[in-house]
């Protein structure tokens, strides 16, 4: 490889090949793509005043499997968790069982108890077992979206303190 490199001219002033980094940087001007950056957004904060914005906040939290998780209080892992949860719901139930860990899913009807939707907890419940109980895939209770990010949203406003704002605050 060496031969080639310097044939291509890909040594510096003092004939030394270059290294990965410097061939990668050099190979990406060629193609006038310049340096990777990320770029960083302000995630908001409470009061939220769209599900989206709350969406957008619980999904930063540290999700379950994560070390940080359990150690969160007790508000911030129901946020975790129902947001995903009402995120998928979207692209049905079927959607959030595949795609999550067993940790999520393991968690979900407590979640959706905390958050104020025990008949959505308990039919998620019952879907649960049958999915876990089945290979095929059992009749899935109907799930209304919008009371439950509507509930979400309500939960998260009611602790701001899981954003880093003192609980009573508005941020």
């Amino acid at each position: 490889m060496e031969k080639l490199f310097r044939s291509l001219g890909m040594t510096d002033k003092d004939g030394k090949v270059f290294g990965v980094e410097e061939i990668r940087r050099q190979v990406m001007s060629s193609l006038g793509v310049s340096e990777p950056s990320m770029e960083t957004v302000d995630i908001p904060g409470p009061p939220f005043d769209s599900f989206a914005d709350c969406c957008e906040a619980c999904l930063a939290l540290p999700a379950p499997g994560d070390e940080e998780f359990e150690d969160m209080p007790e508000a911030a892992r129901v946020l975790a968790v129902a947001a995903a949860f009402a995120q998928e719901i979207t692209e049905g139930t079927w959607a959030f069982l595949e795609n999550t860990e067993d940790a999520y899913a393991d968690r979900t009807a407590d979640s959706l108890r905390a958050v104020g939707m025990p008949e959505m907890a308990e039919a998620f419940g019952a879907d649960l077992a049958a999915y876990r109980a089945s290979e095929g895939k059992p009749a899935l209770h109907r799930y209304a979206e919008v009371p439950l990010r509507e509930a979400v949203l309500a939960y998260a406003n009611g602790h701001p303190e899981v954003f880093g704002a003192p609980a009573g605050s508005e941020a």
